[in-house]
């Protein structure tokens, strides 16, 4: 499906050292429904600026927007039916997500 399939969290530097001091496997965010076909639906569980961008397997970005709220609803009706890759950014942390559309 796609070349990155791992799905990333935050990690936190210590500020003593320049390696990664531990792991933080919480979750922020969750995306819904999996598949899809006209919108998907993005909860974040805190209250921070987010950055989304959706994927072609092919690696072009096709979507990007910025969620400021708890729930946010993200119309994908313009896309074409297919697998994405649909990635989000906070201030220390990244999530990424397989996508299918119908």
């Amino acid at each position: 499906l796609f070349p990155y399939t791992t799905l990333f969290r935050s990690c936190t530097r210590d500020s003593k050292t320049t390696g990664l001091r531990n792991i933080n496997f919480r979750q922020i965010c969750k995306m819904y429904p999996n598949p899809a076909t006209d919108e998907i639906y993005i909860d974040c569980s805190e209250k921070q600026f987010v950055k989304m961008q959706v994927y072609s397997i092919l690696g072009e970005c096709l979507m990007q927007r910025e969620l400021t709220d708890f729930k946010n609803a993200i119309d994908i009706s313009s896309l074409p039916k297919g697998n994405y890759l649909v990635r989000l950014f906070g201030n220390d942390w990244t999530e990424q997500y397989n996508l299918i559309k119908e």
